[in-house]
Order: C-alpha cells, then structure tokens, then sequence
C-alpha cells in the first residue's frame, strides 16, 4: 500500500505497520476476502472482484470495491497479490447528520406543509401510535391527530407563527393517536425553508406523566379539604404576615355565627373574633 492510500483511506501515519491487511478490514467481510484469495490460488483467474468495509482507527468505516490482482511469483517462490480498489462510500452531507441527529432525538418533531407531513421522526411516530416514522408522511392531514378541545388553540398559534415568522412560546395541547390513545404534549411551533418552499416545523415533548401527577396532587387536595370541611373541629388557614383569613371550614363559620364569604380577606381583629392580639396569644397559649 502507498503512503498516500494509507494516510487518506485509514487516516494513518506512514509509521504505522500492519501485518496482515485483515487487520484493516472489518470482521464481517474477513470470510468473503478469504474466499477471494482461495479462488485465486485454486484457478487460472488472474484477478476476482472484491468489496469491503475498512476497519481504522480514526472511526472510519469507507466502503472500497475493486479487484484482487495476481502477479508473477516471486523468486523465492511465494506468491504476491496486488489489492487495487476505490472508495465506493455512499456520500454523507451534513443535512444527513443532521437528519440522523432529530431521528433519535427524544423531542418529536414533525415538518408539515398545509397539514401534510413532509418529515416526521421516530419519537413522533411513537406518540401518534405509528409502526414507522415514514408512514407518518402518508398522513393527509397531521392536524386531524389535535384533540377536538385543542384544535382552536393549535390552529391559533400555527396561523401566529405563519403571520409572523417567529416561533411560538410553548404551550400545551393534546393528541390523539391512531389507537386514540390521548397524550399531553408541550408544543413549540416554528418555520423553515424545506425543499427550496416554506413550511412548518412543530416539535412535541410528552408531559402525560406529569399531567397525571398534577391530577393526582389536585384530587389529594380536594380530598384533604373535604375532610377538614366535614371536620367538626374548627377550622381555619390564615395569612402569616397578613393574619388575612384565607380558607374556613363550616365548623368555624357555626362556631362564630359568620358565613365563610365573610370571613375571607380578612382578620380575626376585623371581625370582632379577638378584641386585641393578647386575646389570641392567650387562647393559644391555652
């Protein structure tokens, strides 16, 4: 091998030393080589076609075709073969990374164009309940997949960001997959320049499991104030700073003759309840 094809196919120094060019070549191919140099030493052929993947250091991994070349043997009677390929690698842009890049991104991101999906990653084909991300452009209409109660609000800010040309501020909507599972999704709505034409990009981030916590936090509440509003103890929350009324339970409204409606934003003093802070201090202190 010359030092050029040494420095430009496996990104070594001309230093470097390989024994064998098995060692360059990546293990899978190793039985087709082997195969090649069998069928060279067995028959009259004077060269067989070859193609392997390269195995380098620098995390190259080129595609090379070409020929196995047999040439006169050598005095000593050994034989010597002549590997005479080029780079065959499919071409690999930066828009391919890029590509690569959002596929596997967690964040579902889908570019549409009129409702038609032109783009959709594998993150976005899970939430909307699709096998494959590339079914998801024989979506007609990607907006049919928003919740009834959300459409208004989506289409509000899709329409936003088209007038504009801004992205939108986050917001939060629903989606319904094709197995009409709903998912909670915080959306951003954005613009981009897809294939020489305007169009849309939306990205989605699930929050179903925080929606449910928060469901769950809300009906904890709502049970632990049902308790202490049945409570025949009475019972009341109040304004550290302000010693404002903020929450009181039927008991205490009974206990002191005044409605509840009464009693918020407002102090103990205010109503008549304690005629001087001492009192209060006192009852506690009781």
């Amino acid at each position: 091998m010359n030092e050029q094809a040494r420095a430009v196919l496996y990104g070594l120094p001309p230093t470097h030393k390989t024994d064998t060019i098995f060692q360059l070549i990546e293990t899978v191919d190793h039985p087709a080589l082997t195969s090649n140099l069998r069928t060279l030493v067995r028959t009259c052929v004077n060269a067989v076609q070859i193609a392997f993947h390269l195995k380098t250091p620098m995390g190259k991994a080129p595609y090379l075709r070409g020929h196995i070349i047999t040439t006169p043997k050598n005095p000593d009677g050994t034989d010597t073969y002549v590997i005479s390929v080029h780079d065959v690698t499919p071409y690999s842009s930066e828009d391919d990374h890029f590509h690569k890049i959002i596929h596997q991104a967690l964040e579902a991101t889908i570019v549409h164009r009129d409702g038609k999906v032109l783009y959709a990653n594998q993150k976005s084909a899970d939430i909307f309940g699709v096998e494959d991300h590339q079914k998801m452009l024989d979506i007609p209409d990607f907006h049919s997949f928003i919740h009834p109660h959300d459409k208004d609000l989506f289409e509000q800010r899709d329409n936003h960001t088209k007038s504009e040309g801004i992205s939108s501020e986050e917001f939060e909507c629903r989606l319904i997959s094709e197995k009409e599972k709903i998912t909670w999704v915080r959306c951003r709505i954005g613009t981009i320049m897809w294939n020489g034409r305007p169009a849309t990009v939306t990205t989605f981030i699930d929050i179903t499991d925080k929606k449910s916590e928060e469901h769950a936090q809300r009906e904890r509440e709502k049970l632990f104030t049902r308790i202490l509003e049945i409570s025949p103890d009475v019972v009341a929350i109040s304004d550290c700073e302000s010693g404002e009324y903020l929450w009181v339970n039927t008991a205490f409204s009974k206990f002191f003759g005044i409605p509840a409606k009464e009693v918020y934003g407002r102090t103990s003093l205010e109503l008549g309840i304690w005629h001087s802070l001492n009192n209060g201090h006192s009852f506690w202190k009781f």
